[in-house]
């Protein structure tokens, strides 16, 4: 049986729907925790990682020093060329360990919520067409040397990335359910925009699924899925 390594960071999303997805294609799921105490495991186990968004920020390791730990851990899989995914700080990570800028728009812009993304002429084979996305964030990672631009926003340019092959990071967050998102979209209070979150989560989660097969298919790992990830 096939295993992923699964990070989570504080606040933990439980469940997150990588995890499932990644069950019922037959792969055992590592989870832990860093910022919680969990040690890393050995690396050389698994045979995809998955880096899952959280509330900390890429520069804040004084306060956070278990990114350290996440970041040698990036700089590891690298070396060894295996499958791996990141989401929301998942991504600015690995895009950080290559050598990219991550910080905060020009403008001071955030995204919270549902944001539109769309495909670049690169981007085609991993988002097939635009769609809404749910993500929640205030630092945008740049481009490391080699790296592909797949989708953008308007106001972050880098929305999904193919950092290297069978390497990928997306800024936003379809492994949050929508139970999730509304306790999210619920810190807005007046500002919430008025969104039918069910309704509005189908295609990303059609997507994340498609997604997940055909990542994990083309490294030779799971069942392979050539629908070119559309929702």
């Amino acid at each position: 049986m096939p295993e992923a390594l699964l990070i989570d960071h504080p606040p933990v999303t439980l469940p997150d729907r990588v995890t499932g997805h990644l069950e019922a294609m037959g792969f055992d799921v590592c989870r832990v925790c860093p910022g919680f105490g969990d040690d890393i495991p050995n690396p050389a186990s698994f045979d995809a990682l998955v880096l899952l968004g959280g509330g900390q920020l890429i520069g804040s390791e004084r306060e956070n020093g278990f990114l350290r730990d996440e970041y040698r851990l990036i700089d590891a899989w690298l070396g060894v060329g295996k499958p791996m995914v990141g989401f929301g700080l998942g991504a600015q990570a690995i895009a950080h360990v290559l050598g990219a800028n991550v910080g905060p728009h020009y403008l001071g812009d955030v995204e919270r919520g549902y944001v539109r993304v769309v495909p670049t002429p690169a981007g085609r084979d991993v988002i097939a067409e635009e769609m809404r996305v749910f993500t929640w964030h205030s630092l945008g990672f740049g481009l490391p040397f080699g790296a592909v631009r797949l989708a953008a926003s308007d106001r972050f340019p880098n929305q999904a990335a193919r950092f290297a092959r069978h390497v990928y990071g997306f800024q936003f967050r379809p492994d949050i359910p929508p139970a999730t998102q509304r306790s999210y979209l619920e810190q807005l209070g007046a500002d919430a925009p008025d969104i039918e979150v069910d309704k509005a989560d189908l295609a990303q989660s059609a997507w994340l699924g498609g997604f997940l097969s055909s990542w994990l298919g083309e490294a030779g790992l799971g069942s392979r899925n050539r629908s070119r990830h559309s929702a």
